[in-house]
């Protein structure tokens, strides 16, 4: 029995973690409309102070499709792709869609 115990409990151990959190920043200076697909059927969305993030749980090897506005009214936002797992922060929010994400500096 005991063998039993240690053997499920190290199977559970060994497991691959099903989801990852995963988060977009508001680094900009003003309110901005988050909204987050994680792909499992679940939709976030909530306006965000400057500094304020949006998290979700992106199942493993999945990727969360994120959008930040400055007006409700908008069709078009700043969209991005963060892997499971990963961060990245809207740093800059021009009136065209040419925002500028945190990730964007360390691909240069």
């Amino acid at each position: 029995m005991l063998r039993l115990s240690l053997t499920l409990a190290l199977s559970c151990l060994a497991m691959p973690a099903l989801a990852a959190e995963t988060c977009a920043t508001n680094a900009t200076d003003e309110p901005l409309l988050f909204t987050m697909d994680g792909g499992d059927g679940g939709f976030l969305r909530s306006w965000l102070d400057p500094g304020d993030q949006l998290c979700d749980d992106v199942p493993a090897g999945g990727r969360a499709f994120v959008h930040a506005f400055d007006d409700p009214e908008e069709f078009e936002g700043c969209a991005r792709l963060i892997a499971a797992g990963g961060q990245d922060a809207v740093m800059t929010f021009p009136a065209v869609d040419a925002c500028r994400w945190r990730t964007h500096e360390s691909a240069n």
